[in-house]
């Protein structure tokens, strides 16, 4: 049931979301493909950085990260610690963020291997950025959780559509300190405001809801 009300409230992002999520896939095994085949075809070519090595680094790197993890969370002294194993499963990320960095370095640093290898260097640097973006997005997911990035999105959303908090407040018609609608039925006298629990007797600006409910 709580699935089913989500989908019907959010199936719009989510739909979005898995669609983004597909099409970018789609692109890094392209960008993957791409960048393989030009390191295999044109590392021989003369290039002021090394970047024919980046693609075998990257690649070497992120199968042995991985389970270097799974290896260390095995261990006794690891699964002693919940803190611990969050710390090994972030530190895992460190090594592929190392790798992206010194791609990037590379990248920015070359002078001619734009034209002196050009078939290698952009298809390699439009893989580093792609990779970037796939470690920050892997890094939101895994921190905020899929329900977290919906629920974040629709906070967005809902700030563009819908008025903010204080200006809805700003909104909300006023009632006169002395109106008839603030005294208690039951006692007669003038009710408390129920947030800051002062009474409505005072000089404060008194707002009406849309419910009916009154507060200073």
């Amino acid at each position: 049931r709580m699935l089913e009300e989500v989908w019907l409230r959010y199936r719009i992002r989510i739909s979005a979301l898995v669609l983004l999520t597909g099409g970018y896939s789609v692109m890094m095994m392209l960008l993957f493909w791409r960048a393989m085949y030009a390191t295999m075809a044109y590392h021989s070519l003369p290039c002021d950085q090394p970047l024919a090595w980046y693609f075998v680094v990257s690649f070497l790197v992120g199968q042995f990260s991985p389970w270097l993890v799974k290896v260390l969370l095995r261990q006794r002294w690891a699964q002693e610690s919940s803190r611990l194993q969050l710390l090994i499963s972030l530190s895992g990320s460190v090594p592929g963020w190392s790798v992206i960095i010194w791609g990037v370095c590379m990248v920015n640093a070359a002078q001619t291997c734009q034209t002196t290898d050009p078939n290698l260097y952009y298809p390699t640097k439009h893989f580093i950025y792609g990779q970037v973006l796939l470690f920050v997005l892997t890094t939101a997911v895994f921190s905020l959780g899929f329900s977290g990035i919906v629920s974040l999105a629709s906070t967005w959303s809902d700030r563009i559509d819908r008025p903010g908090c204080k200006q809805a407040v700003l909104a909300l018609p006023k009632v006169a300190s002395d109106s008839p609608e603030l005294i208690d039925p039951e006692d007669g006298q003038v009710q408390d405001c129920p947030i800051c629990a002062d009474t409505f007797a005072t000089q404060k600006a008194v707002v009406r809801t849309p419910c009916n409910h009154h507060f200073h």
